[in-house]
């Protein structure tokens, strides 16, 4: 009960030691290490037992001998027959113990099949686990080169509609240039008429100021005249009137000069500012694609950023990726040397299962040894016993033929015939202790077979 107790104390040690432990394959190795010094230990002490028990068998078997050598056969025959009994009994519950250590090593290895089972089904739901979380991580890795190529082909379309742009705004600044130079053309030309309407202002102006200094040297003339007398005036009169008219027409196209000379300066203000304004419009068009080349180049350069900060997530993916490869390659070998440890304990095991069956294969040789070996004894027990009923049965007859010869005073020569039972008795001894010696010599062999088994065992 002791020694049951402490097998399961040290199997709840061993369980807790194995929950902690991390590397669990050498712990493994390590338990079936231990399980096998527990077997070699049970089995030194199954033989020692056995050893002890022959041994304690072979000297009650030798005191049995002398006890029966001096008491007599009969005495003899039922101690050993008792002390074969027991001896039976001993080997049955020798058998017993022996069928409930196997049962034990059967359980403890059935444990450890369980175990290995469950570390087994963990091993695989970790695999599996890791391989969906590496096919989660290679599926967000196509998807972000998806995205990433999506990036590439955004940042062409900008880069070409950045060259568009700068050939656009090329032709735009061209095109003003040409704008330019025509609007210059146009304001020379605009100038030259309006210096040329400048100096025909200033011609008419100075017609006129030549006319009214005409017209006052007229009044004046007239009003010498009309001094000088009133003869003249009405030709004078018409004169004037005439002069008035011809004023009046030269103040009508002086007017209508002055009218077509303001319509050409309203003119060209209004296409100066036109021009101005068409010039305002470029540049603020200037301004504005300067703007959202700025904002595509800023935005180029953030792409830019952006796709470096993808590709080092990338890199740390697919590092993260290659150490999850190398991870399951390492729970991978590790459940193979499990597996191989496993086998290697079920080959020990079978192989301890052969030990097992072969030290069983011995005790019932032994036991069929010793069953012959018991049933020669009694056979010549018997015939021993035989022989002595008949000896002694034959003594009485010469005693009783001895006393009738004396009765009847017969030749002195039968004595001679009363020591033959001597005789015989003294032939009966050599022949009985040479049987128990083959018996001693037979006990002492299985004595030897037995420590040399014992030493083969306890040297493994």
């Amino acid at each position: 009960m002791n020694q049951q107790q402490k097998i399961i104390k040290k199997k709840q040690k061993l369980m807790s030691s194995f929950i902690k432990v991390k590397n669990k394959e050498y712990f493994i190795e390590f338990l079936y290490i231990v399980y096998q010094n527990e077997i070699q230990k049970q089995k030194i002490l199954l033989l020692e037992q056995e050893k002890n028990e022959l041994i304690y068998q072979l000297d009650q078997f030798q005191g049995i001998l002398v006890f029966f050598y001096y008491i007599g056969f009969e005495q003899e025959n039922i101690k050993y027959q008792e002390l074969v009994e027991k001896f039976e009994e001993q080997s049955r519950l020798k058998e017993d113990e022996f069928q409930r250590v196997k049962e034990q090593i059967k359980l403890k290895f059935q444990e450890n099949e369980s175990v290995i089972v469950d570390l087994r089904n963990q091993l695989k739901e970790e695999k599996d686990i890791r391989y969906g979380e590496s096919t989660k991580f290679t599926q967000e890795i196509e998807r972000f080169q998806q995205r990433l190529q999506g990036w590439e082909i955004d940042c062409e379309r900008l880069e070409n509609l950045k060259r568009n742009n700068e050939v656009l705004i090329q032709q735009m600044r061209d095109e003003h240039k040409q704008k330019e130079g025509l609007l210059k053309d146009e304001i020379d030309r605009l100038k030259r008429s309006d210096f040329n309407n400048q100096s025909r202002i200033d011609i008419t102006l100075k017609e006129k100021e030549k006319f009214k200094e005409e017209f006052i040297e007229l009044e004046r003339l007239v009003q010498n005249q009309l001094k000088n007398g009133q003869q003249d005036f009405s030709s004078i009169q018409k004169q004037l009137e005439d002069t008035q008219l011809a004023l009046h027409k030269e103040k009508n196209t002086s007017a209508q000069l002055k009218d077509g000379l303001e319509k050409s300066m309203e003119r060209l203000l209004h296409e100066k500012n036109l021009l101005a304004q068409d010039y305002r419009e470029l540049k603020t068009q200037l301004q504005q694609h300067n703007e959202l080349i700025r904002r595509q180049e800023l935005n180029v350069k953030d792409l830019l950023l952006l796709k470096d900060d993808q590709q080092s997530i990338i890199d740390k993916l697919c590092q993260e990726k290659e150490d999850l490869e190398r991870e399951v390659s390492r729970t991978a070998m590790l459940l193979k040397e499990m597996t191989d440890a496993q086998q290697i304990t079920c080959s020990k095991f079978s192989e301890f299962q052969r030990d097992i069956k072969n030290l069983i294969a011995e005790n019932k040789q032994l036991k069929e040894q010793i069953n012959k070996i018991q049933q020669e004894r009694h056979r010549k027990h018997h015939q021993q016993n035989q022989d002595y009923i008949q000896d002694h049965y034959l003594q009485k007859q010469r005693e009783i033929l001895m006393q009738q010869q004396n009765k009847l005073g017969s030749n002195p020569q039968n004595n001679n015939s009363s020591g033959q039972p001597n005789n015989q008795e003294k032939f009966y001894e050599p022949a009985i202790k040479h049987q128990n010696q083959a018996y001693m010599n037979d006990f002492e062999r299985q004595k030897a077979r037995i420590d040399f088994e014992y030493r083969k065992n306890f040297q493994n």
